[in-house]
């Protein structure tokens, strides 16, 4: 089925025309009842050559038409109350800010969340991105690395259905859009839990099909359609999107950049979320990349539950072998052709970072290509 024509996506559009439809068909019975009627008296009373009851007769018509078309508003009047009351009460509940069931205590995906519409303007203006506030107070850095594009405007069943997300044939049918759930709930529950943090989502436009939409962007907007950022009112104040990374590599660099580029300075600390299979990709190979500090790099593994079909045993085998081991050779994945086509393939509208003019201090690591580990000076290393 083409993402384009999900069933849920033209919901309104589809109970709109079924009201208009069913309207038109009382109408079309009232009246064609009407005029069979009428006919038929016609012809009797032109028989009888009538005119007294011909004028009764008319009378009747006429009266049986009009209480036909009353009763038909009726109708027409109680459909549209209990849409508008149901639309109404939808509305309401996400302006009170209630919370998603998607996500509980004990785990995400154990019931549906069933409003699919943004937060009210009002909450949107009140909890706007605040770029002196950031600069003031952030001093960590939260990183949620995406993993796909975001494809559906109805982001209702973002959760479990994958026609909502741009996924290749490998990635589908093993709990993917669970985990992406999962990994922009817990990033705002982190970032929530301290003040001091700046959140952001990374993942460029990296599929061509799916056109200029970038994994991030495609994060930010399911925080929103869940209104995630109840959990702290300040957390949407302080979050943003990183919109170049290619790979997981550059999801930590151009992070780092990003949070240099809004606030003028670098990290204190560092805490990026994705798979639990990726901990040592991220902590043994792309922060000694860096060499950013081990005791200030914190990494948090989420991952859906089997039921889902996702597959924690065959997905860490295939990460040792086949993802993991070209940075092994290629800590900066420039060297090897499977990543440096890998990013090529990740990047089909030409887009380049401006990382170099926004981080000058680190201009030499972005440029970095290897062999061996980047042995100039860092701002986290002295």
């Amino acid at each position: 089925m083409s993402v384009f024509n999900h069933p849920q996506k033209n919901s309104r559009y589809g109970q709109g025309k079924l009201r208009r439809n069913i309207h038109l068909f009382g109408f079309s019975i009232s009246l064609s009842s009407a005029i069979k009627s009428f006919r038929y008296k016609l012809v009797m009373i032109n028989q009888k050559r009538n005119r007294g009851e011909l004028c009764l007769v008319l009378f009747k018509f006429l009266a049986r038409f009009f209480f036909s078309m009353a009763l038909l508003l009726i109708v027409i009047a109680v459909l549209n109350v209990y849409h508008f009351d149901e639309y109404f009460s939808r509305s309401q509940r996400q302006v009170k800010g209630q919370p998603c069931d998607i996500a509980t205590s004990k785990g995400l995906g154990r019931q549906r969340h069933d409003h699919g519409t943004l937060p009210n303007n009002e909450f949107l203006q009140q909890n706007q991105f605040d770029g002196e506030y950031v600069r003031n107070s952030a001093h960590n850095l939260v990183i949620v690395a995406g993993h796909a594009v975001v494809m559906a405007e109805d982001l209702s069943d973002a959760d479990h259905d994958e026609n909502i997300w741009y996924l290749l044939d490998y990635q589908k049918h093993k709990g993917l859009p669970h985990a992406f759930v999962s990994h922009i709930h817990k990033g705002i529950q982190i970032a929530a839990a301290d003040p001091h943090s700046l959140l952001i989502f990374s993942g460029g436009q990296t599929r061509r099909s799916a056109g200029p939409r970038s994994e991030s962007s495609g994060y930010y907007l399911v925080a929103d359609h869940y209104s995630w950022w109840n959990m702290s009112k300040s957390v949407r104040v302080r979050a943003t999107t990183e919109e170049y990374a290619r790979d997981s590599f550059e999801n930590l660099l151009f992070s780092i950049c990003r949070f240099r580029e809004i606030t003028g300075r670098f990290p204190d600390q560092v805490t990026l979320l994705s798979f639990t299979f990726k901990r040592e990709r991220f902590e043994k190979y792309h922060r000694r990349a860096l060499r950013f500090p081990l005791n200030r790099f914190s990494f948090v593994g989420v991952d859906p539950p089997a039921s889902t079909g996702f597959d924690m045993q065959k997905l860490s085998y295939w990460e040792k072998k086949a993802a993991l081991k070209p940075f092994q050779n290629d800590m900066y994945g420039c060297r090897s052709k499977e990543l440096v086509q890998k990013r090529e393939e990740r990047n089909p509208f030409f887009r380049t970072p401006s990382y170099e003019l926004t981080c000058p201090e680190i201009k030499g690591l972005l440029s970095w290509c290897g062999p061996g580990i980047y042995s100039g000076k860092l701002p986290w290393t002295s």
